[in-house]
């Protein structure tokens, strides 16, 4: 389909709103790439086409309630493992193992919670 035959286009408030959920919810689905196509048209605005958000809504039709709605496929290097790491990726420290101890405060200040106690 060629950009002229793609119409007029929406603003997130009016394809939020021709889609009938809230925008934030619209903006939360187009950061995880589960929801409609979009175009950029500048740094941060973007723009919807009205056959694009028919199509969304398309794919989505279901006949019952008990019907799992449908997975859009990501496109990917090979498989990824439950984390989105690919399997053959090296394993890569994130955070300090569970036995390392905080840095222990100074006997006479309890941590800053007052002027330091002067001795007796």
């Amino acid at each position: 389909m060629s950009d002229a035959t793609l119409g007029k286009r929406l603003r997130t408030p009016e394809a939020a709103d021709y889609l009938g959920i809230a925008k934030s919810t619209l903006d939360k689905m187009r950061c995880a790439g589960t929801g409609p196509v979009f175009e950029r048209v500048g740094p941060r605005a973007v723009v919807y086409s009205i056959p694009a958000l028919d199509s969304y809504l398309a794919e989505r039709r279901a006949t019952s309630t008990s019907e799992s709605p449908p997975q859009r496929a990501e496109p990917s290097a090979g498989p990824a493992s439950p984390n989105g790491v690919p399997s053959g990726a090296p394993k890569v420290a994130d955070k300090p193992a569970a036995s390392a101890r905080p840095a222990r405060r100074p006997a006479g200040n309890k941590g800053g919670r007052g002027p330091p106690r002067r001795p007796k």
